[in-house]
């Protein structure tokens, strides 16, 4: 059951993986409606982070992430948020994609995060790239999406924080009717 719901989250980070790639080439129609995108019951925002391996092994450099991240609520975490770990080129044959995934699970579970995580040998996400980690954040309601760098300010981190309190509320409401 446990890997069907990680195939699942899996298939989910590919398809708005896709759908970021294809931004500049995709127009939305006035029918498409957002309750058709998401399922019915589902928050209505999805944050992914990019990740730089660096960031990781630097505490100072992880700070801010670490103290956005564990603000949100548990369920949150686990149902929409999402961590791609992308490295400089090169960076993964010095250490052992085995080392490095080691070290990701380590800093997950040592800084108690709840949401996958996927590693990026490949470099397929070299353009988003910015040598910072990153939150994409995906709102389904206005069907946008945008890209804040850490460390966030107060005015940037109270904003999403607030989009996803209300989305969960919104996801409760929606829940009971």
């Amino acid at each position: 059951m446990q890997k069907n719901r990680i195939q699942k989250k899996f298939n989910r980070l590919i398809l708005c993986v896709l759908c970021l790639l294809n931004i500049g080439n995709t127009f939305v129609s006035e029918s498409a409606q957002p309750e058709k995108i998401w399922e019915n019951g589902k928050s209505a925002v999805v944050l992914i982070y990019i990740i730089e391996f660096r960031d990781i092994l630097c505490s100072p450099c992880s700070e801010s992430f670490l103290d956005f991240s564990l603000s949100l609520p548990l369920e949150f975490q686990k149902e929409n948020t999402w961590g791609i770990v992308v490295f400089e080129p090169g960076r993964q044959t010095s250490l052992g994609e085995k080392i490095i995934a080691k070290k990701v699970r380590g800093f997950m579970n040592c800084n108690q995060l709840h949401f996958p995580v996927f590693m990026v040998f490949f470099h397929i996400f070299k353009t988003l790239r910015t040598h910072a980690t990153q939150l994409l954040f995906l709102d389904s309601t206005s069907l946008t999406v945008k890209k804040y760098d850490f460390p966030l300010d107060a005015k940037q981190r109270d904003a999403i924080l607030l989009a996803v309190m209300e989305s969960l509320q919104a996801q409760i409401s929606s829940t009971r009717e």
